[in-house]
């Protein structure tokens, strides 16, 4: 929950026993998709066997029309898409099946917004936003992806349309898939390749002119009603600039702007909170702060974790934000609005492989403290298998600048798979919007040169155009997020959690990941202070500022020599956390171990 569910005959002749599958898929997925009794559930079955799709979410969800008819087919789709001016394209953000004569058609919106995944057997092809619905129909495949599983260990996200089973895909944002004559097969209808083809001149205060006014528009579209909307606002640049939009609609008065800071109390420095009171106090809106707590820790992370079906640790990361969605919405909000980078805040890049390290992606080999916590057993083949993404990855984006494949890999991989997850539980409760990723902004983006990307440095000339003369705060350097070393000590309710699960030696997970090279981890972990800054940090930093000045590429190569191997503990402990939890719960189906 929440999106589109359902199911596609693929093959035309099938045996009369399969006759009821349809309306038996679509009961076992609405009762798996359901969170409470203020889910909606529509569904439609066609009368002809063809399909059967469902649409679930929060009952103030349903104003869009199920079905509605455009020129290319009649539409079953989550969220609320428009239909653009030639009558047949769909815009906004949303999932979608699509009826035509000639083909039934599950399109992703451009950034995937709404998740969507996907599997065949049986002559059928399932789909639901969540892993976890699909395993639980019979026939569904469960052995594992272990190029997926060498990625996300080393990487801590998944690559392009990778879910942790090898018979399942995520729906890529601007594909779709097309089932016709007894195949299925992926398109892509639309391309996020900035500086590819049709580049602008780069006169970047024109640019940024430009830019500042799509942003502007996408925000009062977006927008909705003020009493009902809640903003996130943050230290950065994306929801200044999405908050400065707001307060240039002619209807909405600063008063009715809400906007909501998270924080955690026990961080030292938290500039996200400051520099967010701040703006705050500047602009006259109504503004909250929600504190982080770590209670139930383990039960709501695995929650989350089982939503996700594996993928990302965003739910060992941050599992308590679902519950600050839920007090949101009980507030009386419906819609909430964000901001996420769609430009990536890195120099630029001479190589391929400064291209995807900047969008931190690590090949496995390189990484020796995630290699090594493979079991000799499984870590040549799961290494080998992990080096197949990075093929693909030079095959795709191969005709095109390192900076546009530096861009692409972030939009495609980092957004839709890592940074997406975490917007999922938002989904769960709002009708969640980015106006940053609407689709006149990314066409825009698409024909931006490299050098107006490069660093955000256009993003932030339109954000400080949308801001005006108001007195201007400094963007956060530090965010209150949760650090798993601060809490692993004994009588911490996180800390017996994550113990719990390292000395769990009943765990068929241990067959991938060494239990004692994974203990020595979390004993590492225990002893390191990762809030303590070497005092030659400053220095360091300075030296590097000089050396790319004096040399971009040569900053870049010490840049990337530097971090090949290198992937924090931290990080590490949190990505075998997250894997053992998927391991145990979808693999050997064990109940969660919940104290």
């Amino acid at each position: 929950m929440p999106g589109i569910f359902g199911v596609i005959r693929i093959e035309h002749t099938l045996p009369h026993s399969k006759e009821n599958l349809i309306d038996e898929t679509l009961e076992r997925l609405s009762i798996s998709l359901r969170i409470d009794d203020n889910d909606k559930i529509d569904l439609f079955v066609d009368p002809s066997g063809r399909f059967g799709v469902g649409r679930i979410g929060k009952r103030h969800f349903s104003g869009q029309s199920w079905p509605f008819q455009t020129a290319a087919g009649r539409v079953y789709a989550s969220g609320h898409p428009s239909v653009g001016g030639d009558g047949t394209t769909l815009q906004g953000f949303y999932a979608a099946l699509i009826e035509t004569p000639e083909a039934i058609l599950l399109q992703a919106s451009r950034t995937g917004s709404h998740r969507l995944h996907y599997g065949s057997w049986g002559g059928y092809l399932f789909f639901a936003p969540e892993i976890s619905a699909l395993l639980k129909l019979p026939g569904a495949p469960r052995d594992i992806d272990l190029a997926a599983f060498g990625v996300l260990l080393g990487s801590s996200q998944l690559y392009r349309d990778q879910t942790l089973f090898a018979g399942i895909k995520r729906l890529v944002g601007g594909t779709r898939l097309r089932v016709a004559g007894g195949r299925r097969d992926v398109e892509e209808y639309w391309l996020y390749r900035p500086g590819a083809s049709g580049v602008r001149p780069y006169r970047p205060r024109e640019l940024a002119h430009e830019m500042a006014d799509l942003l502007r528009r996408s925000i009062q579209r977006h927008y909705g009603d003020p009493q009902e909307t809640i903003l996130f606002l943050s230290g950065g640049a994306d929801s200044r600039a999405l908050l400065a939009g707001a307060l240039a609609i002619p209807s909405v008065a600063p008063s009715d702007i809400s906007a909501v800071t998270w924080i955690d109390r026990t961080v030292p420095g938290d500039s996200d909170m400051s520099v967010a009171r701040r703006i705050a106090e500047i602009t006259g809106i109504r503004h909250q702060m929600m504190v982080r707590n770590q209670v139930g820790y383990g039960e709501k992370s695995e929650w989350l974790n089982e939503r996700l079906g594996g993928g990302s640790n965003m739910a060992f990361e941050h599992p308590y934000e679902l519950e600050m969605m839920r007090v949101l919405a009980e507030q009386g909000y419906k819609r909430s609005i964000r901001g996420d980078q769609i430009i990536i805040v890195r120099p630029p890049c001479f190589n391929l492989e400064q291209a995807w390290r900047a969008a931190n992606f690590r090949r496995l080999r390189d990484t020796a403290a995630a290699a090594q916590l493979l079991t000799p057993a499984y870590r040549s083949d799961i290494i080998d298998a992990s080096e197949t993404v990075f093929a693909d990855l030079e095959q795709r984006y191969a005709d095109i600048s390192f900076n546009c494949v530096k861009d692409s890999i972030w939009f495609d991989s980092r957004i839709q798979n890592y940074i997406l997850s975490a917007t999922y539980w938002r989904h769960m409760y709002f009708d969640e919007r980015c106006p940053i990723h609407d689709d006149d902004v990314l066409d825009f983006m698409n024909q931006t040169p490299d050098e107006f990307r490069l660093s955000r440095e256009g993003f932030r000339l339109a954000a400080a155009e949308l801001w005006g003369e108001r007195p201007t705060p400094p963007y956060a350097d530090t965010k209150g997020l949760l650090h798993l070393t601060e809490r692993l000590g004994a009588g911490d309710e996180v800390g017996d959690y994550v113990s719990r699960q390292f000395l769990d030696t009943d765990s068929g997970f241990w067959e991938l990941i060494d239990r004692d090279a994974a203990l020595g981890l979390l004993d590492n972990c225990k002893t390191t202070d990762v809030r303590k800054k070497s005092p030659l940090l400053p220095a360091l930093r300075s030296a590097r500022k000089m050396l790319a000045k004096l040399s971009p590429r040569l900053a870049q190569d010490a840049n990337v020599a530097i971090k090949r191997s290198s992937v924090p503990n931290v990080v590490l402990l949190t990505n075998v956390l997250m894997l053992k939890n998927w391991h145990d719960r979808f693999i050997t189906g064990r109940a969660p171990d919940i104290h």
